[in-house]
């Protein structure tokens, strides 16, 4: 499974492109997934401890309606972040 970061490079109007291979790492465990209050909190304190953001929150487009989120912690675990949302 490989997952692409997307970004837009505002200066040069550029989309860089990081791609993540889960056959390809070397340390830590595969997917340690969490439910959470409040996503974008938790990845400012993943970043701000020395992890780093794998892909920007996105929202389900099936099943519950949910944002995750892949992050990695300072030792190279890959965190799945899900912050469920209201049902309409």
């Amino acid at each position: 499974m490989k997952i692409a970061n997307a970004e837009l490079n505002s200066e040069d109007n550029l989309i860089n492109v990081d791609d993540f291979d889960f056959k390809k790492r070397n340390i830590g465990l595969l997917d340690l997934a969490f439910t959470v209050d409040d996503i974008q909190l938790m990845i400012n304190y993943i970043t701000d401890n020395g992890g780093d953001l794998i892909s920007e929150p996105m929202q389900s487009i099936s099943g519950f309606p949910a944002l995750h989120s892949y992050a990695r912690d300072p030792e190279g675990n890959v965190l799945h972040l899900a912050q469920n949302l209201k049902a309409e």
